[in-house]
């Protein structure tokens, strides 16, 4: 992995940590003070490029200290080796997925989607519809040896409308249309 992509992996694994949200509020609350004009995408994108430094600060100066978990927060927050492995096919909490290009091959299956849902801390709930394109897992340097995988995906356009743009949800049964075409 390049370094820019390294970095997004990490921020996002530190992300799925809750003793890492208060970091993380206190982090972009720091970016609304001091560049008060920031559209959302914009304050997304210095977290993906800031964040994991900030944490690996954090972590040095020993604020880390007391906090649950501290142990293995202080080494992910070290980051992942450089060297990261891919995989066509994962079995994770008794599922098993491959990626679209292991799909291809195979005439009879395809388990290369996925939905994941998303909770922005309000009453909304959204759901993200996409192919699953490659399998990575990251490794720590600290022992005992952690692991995280992530799934990188194709994702598809979760817009709903009446005219079935992007996801259409039937009023009755809840079942979702996803118009594939559109990514």
């Amino acid at each position: 992995m390049d370094e820019a992509d390294l970095n997004i992996a990490q921020t996002y694994v530190l992300r799925n940590f809750p003793e890492v949200n208060h970091f993380y509020d206190q982090f972009v609350h720091l970016i609304k003070k001091y560049e008060p004009n920031l559209n959302p995408e914009r304050i997304d994108h210095v977290v993906q490029n800031q964040f994991a430094r900030q944490f690996q600060q954090i972590s040095r100066d020993g604020l880390l200290d007391g906090v649950e978990n501290a142990d293995i927060l202080k080494d992910l927050a070290e980051g992942p080796l450089q060297k990261a492995h891919c995989y066509d096919v994962c079995y994770m909490n008794g599922y098993r997925f491959h990626t679209m290009s292991q799909s291809a091959k195979k005439k009879s299956t395809e388990n290369s989607e996925v939905c994941v849902k998303s909770d922005d801390n309000s009453s909304n709930e959204t759901n993200f519809y996409g192919k699953l394109e490659d399998i990575i897992e990251l490794e720590y340097r600290a022992l005992p040896i952690k692991r995280a995988t992530l799934f990188k995906c194709q994702w598809y356009d979760q817009t709903t409308t009446v005219y079935g743009h992007g996801t259409r949800i039937h009023p009755r049964y809840k079942l979702v249309d996803v118009h594939i075409g559109r990514s």
